[in-house]
């Protein structure tokens, strides 16, 4: 067990201790056995601090050409490689640092509770519907977006999925 020594004369204080003890699990006994000088609080302080510099470096090092890159956020990244310690596969651990789950991307997602966008105005529903027709589109089970439309009716802004949005 190694000798915890009295720093400038008095014992060290409860922090004080805490880091020695950290400092004995990181440095060979020898180096404390054999010292005859005593510690103060400033030298243990840059001591631990060097280590712990040094330790997440090494940890930064093995952990970056380890795991690919699924976020340019560092605390999205850094969830995802903790993720994949745990024994988490790529897939999971992405949609869980990102939390984007595969349910939130599918059509039937995207277009509930869109309702009707022409509800309680008949006129326009009938104007919008017969440009579609007139562009050469079917609005039948289709769903019409005004925001993108470029004008009243415009046949693009007639959607049945996500795939139609991304299109335009």
């Amino acid at each position: 067990m190694p000798v915890i020594r009295r720093i400038n004369g008095r014992p060290p204080q409860r922090e004080v201790r805490r880091h020695l003890v950290r400092r004995v699990v990181l440095v060979p006994e020898p180096e404390w056995h054999n010292s005859s000088c005593d510690f103060t609080t400033e030298q243990i302080n840059a001591l631990v601090a060097a280590d712990a510099r040094e330790l997440r470096r090494k940890l930064m090092e093995a952990t970056a050409t380890q795991y690919p890159t699924v976020s340019d956020d560092p605390q999205v990244q850094a969830f995802y490689e903790m993720c994949r310690e745990k024994g988490t596969d790529h897939n999971m651990a992405k949609i869980f640092a990102l939390r984007d789950p595969p349910s939130l991307r599918t059509n039937k997602t995207f277009l509930a509770n869109r309702g009707n966008p022409f509800e309680g105005d008949d006129a326009k529903a009938k104007r919008c519907v017969a440009a579609a027709r007139a562009g050469g589109v079917n609005p039948t089970g289709k769903t019409y977006l005004g925001g993108l439309a470029k004008y009243e009716g415009d046949p693009k802004a007639w959607i049945d999925g996500k795939g139609d949005v991304e299109r335009v």
